[in-house]
């Protein structure tokens, strides 16, 4: 079962894998604020495993927005509760932002937690229940996920190259920006591991995935700028420029860069790279009304 099929990771799943065996559902079609139908429609389908691509990612509106800690900590508890009465597999994200970024190497799974905003938090109580509460789970940590649709850096980018001949964008931020196909490749890769009973409960835990190399915004925006002009794209004539600045307005992690040696060494994986990824961006940025 992958709720919420409709959004970045969901409906990319949905693109590269839509089979008999795999039930979507849109959150149009299942309110997990309300945990009766939530508890009443998993039981009914009785899923062996469960992907939840449902999330509240609004950083800078989390502390003032109910929904960040009802989709965040409540419904995630819901879930929770419901796998570990099912014995259902569930498959789980988190992100960057459960660390302070202060840290001067890319960080593992063990490193200390210690979020610097509202939305941080609220992700790590997330990642605790399911610690605490599941035998059987996979927390896959993620940072700067990338498709070309719904409200993505690029998709932004993209936009604002249009409008404007010269774009500002944070050179601070170090980071290892994840094609959403790529994460998705791992994650079908995990559920055929797990049918086939090579991933068991004793691989239960958190694991890091991202691509390479790291970079800042600023480089990632204009990598993908230089690939629109190679391309022939008129929007690759925009200019990119380095804002040195940080962003008094929102505490966000400095460094979001994350060590996945982990999860290599358990699917036998080798690296991904995200300019490889920027000509599917680009048909996606083209099919999306944007």
């Amino acid at each position: 079962m992958i709720i919420g099929s409709e959004g970045q990771v969901g409906s990319e799943i949905k693109k590269q894998k839509n089979s008999d065996n795999f039930i979507f559902l849109s959150r149009a079609e299942l309110d997990v604020s309300d945990a009766l139908k939530l508890e009443f429609l998993i039981n009914s389908i009785k899923p062996d495993l469960i992907v939840n691509c449902v999330a509240y990612t609004n950083v800078r509106n989390a502390k003032n927005d109910t929904n960040c800690i009802s989709v965040n900590v409540d419904y995630v508890k819901n879930l929770a509760d419901i796998c570990l009465l099912n014995d259902i597999f569930l498959i789980h994200f988190s992100t960057d932002y459960v660390f302070n970024g202060n840290k001067a190497t890319p960080y593992i799974e063990d490193d200390e937690m210690d979020p610097i905003n509202f939305y941080g938090h609220s992700k790590l109580q997330g990642d605790k229940i399911i610690i605490k509460k599941l035998k059987k789970y996979f927390i896959i940590r993620v940072s700067w996920i990338f498709s070309g649709t719904n409200n993505c850096f690029l998709t932004k980018i993209y936009n604002e190259m249009k409008r404007s001949k010269t774009i500002q964008v944070d050179n601070i931020s170090l980071g290892n920006p994840l094609y959403v196909g790529d994460l998705v490749s791992i994650i079908l890769l995990i559920i055929s591991k797990y049918e086939k009973g090579e991933i068991s409960s004793s691989d239960t835990g958190v694991y890091n995935y991202c691509s390479q190399p790291e970079t800042t915004w600023f480089n990632f925006a204009n990598e993908f700028c230089k690939y629109l002009k190679e391309h022939g794209h008129k929007e690759g004539s925009t200019k990119i420029i380095k804002n040195n600045e940080p962003d008094k307005t929102l505490s966000r992690p400095k460094n979001s860069r994350l060590n996945i040696k982990k999860i290599k060494k358990l699917l036998d994986i080798n690296d991904t790279f995200w300019k490889d990824s920027f000509e599917s961006v680009v048909n996606n940025l083209q099919k999306t009304k944007i």
